[in-house]
């Protein structure tokens, strides 16, 4: 943060993170928590002056916060949602299956192109086989892994 005063100059600047306690600031700060922050601020000039206190907002998310549901049926759908506070764009995903007599539908991938917070998207594939499969999902970081048994175009026993 910088202040200037082209009049007495800047006698000192106060801030507060998140609320806490006000604290003259000397050297920049580091905010690590993910979350939604705020610091207040103010400044006051050498002649007693006090500006009118201001604020900024942000949000820190380190890493993004999603959950995958894996549902048989006809095929593989997998749920997505995003849990997280901030807009995921490009998020990347894929559904492999192994194992069992699989004619189609051993792997698919694509990319999500945008989800809002709490929002959910649904991603499948089809399937055509027989036999006990080991489906693994990969969203972005995420990955999970279900076992499920393949009848034709079904997937069954999915957990």
């Amino acid at each position: 943060m910088t202040a200037t005063d082209n009049g007495s100059g800047v006698q000192y600047t106060k801030y507060t993170l998140d609320a806490g306690e006000w604290t003259i600031y000397t050297e920049p700060f580091i905010v690590r928590d993910d979350g939604n922050h705020t610091v207040s601020f103010y400044s006051v000039d050498k002649n007693g002056n006090t500006e009118q206190e201001k604020q900024i907002t942000f949000i820190i998310e380190q890493h993004p916060h999603i959950t995958v549901t894996v549902k048989g049926g006809k095929g593989v759908s997998v749920t997505v949602e995003n849990q997280g506070l901030l807009l995921l764009k490009k998020v990347p995903w894929s559904i492999n299956l192994s194992g069992g007599l699989l004619l189609k539908g051993r792997s698919k991938a694509g990319l999500i192109p945008g989800m809002m917070p709490g929002e959910k998207k649904t991603v499948s594939s089809s399937v055509f086989g027989l036999g006990r499969v080991t489906i693994i999902v990969t969203i972005g970081d995420v990955q999970k892994t279900v076992k499920g048994l393949v009848f034709l175009f079904f997937v069954r026993g999915v957990g």
